[in-house]
């Protein structure tokens, strides 16, 4: 008796089940790769705008929130470096200088600064640039007395600023900002706060 043909048919049966299992699992890999919901338009776009609005708003924050405390010798390496990390190498330019003066007023008068941000808005975006509006109030502090932990309100500064943002290598940085139309300048922390100890 011949035990061969069945033993053949055997593993011609074993070999198209494990054919059609790999063909299964192939089937199945490709409806889970092809049913994998991939962010919407819309929600890749909330993403940056408020990718954007963040770095409009650490701009901001950084830009009016110092004291003494910060102080290394002469200079504030923290409050320099929350800025610097938020901008190009262009704006840095004007945030360079504007920092050397406050600086020197913390360090001569001890100025104070703290802001409040009221609302954050984009304007305008697109994948390599943006423009976000941020509005708010900053509030510089004054020592009641020379070297004094008490201070002072030398005033409430409201503000409205349009601020220019450019997408570099997926990060967006802060190129440029400026008053919103129908608002004065905003006055460097340096400014006020030399008017106010002057008083």
């Amino acid at each position: 008796m011949n035990s061969a043909a069945p033993r053949n048919a055997r593993v011609r049966l074993i070999v198209t089940v494990g054919s059609v299992l790999v063909i299964l699992a192939s089937i199945v890999a490709i409806v889970l790769v092809v049913a994998k919901p991939a962010k919407s338009d819309g929600a890749a776009l909330a993403d940056q705008r408020a990718a954007a609005s963040s770095a409009a708003n650490a701009l901001v924050q950084g830009q009016y929130t110092f004291d003494k405390s910060m102080l290394q010798g002469s200079t504030m390496p923290a409050f320099r470096a929350k800025v610097e990390a938020v901008v190009t190498p262009k704006y840095d330019v004007t945030f360079q200088l504007l920092a050397s003066k406050v600086e020197a007023v913390v360090q001569a008068a001890g100025l104070k600064s703290t802001i409040a941000i009221w609302s954050t808005g984009v304007a305008a975006i697109s994948s390599d640039r943006a423009t976000v509006l941020v509005v708010g109030a900053y509030t510089q502090w004054l020592p009641k007395t020379k070297g004094g932990t008490d201070y002072r309100s030398a005033g409430e500064v409201p503000f409205r600023d349009v601020l220019s943002l450019v997408n570099v290598n997926g990060k967006w940085l802060v190129d440029n900002q400026a008053p919103a139309e129908g608002m004065p300048p905003t006055a460097p922390p340096a400014a006020s706060a030399t008017s106010g100890a002057s008083k």
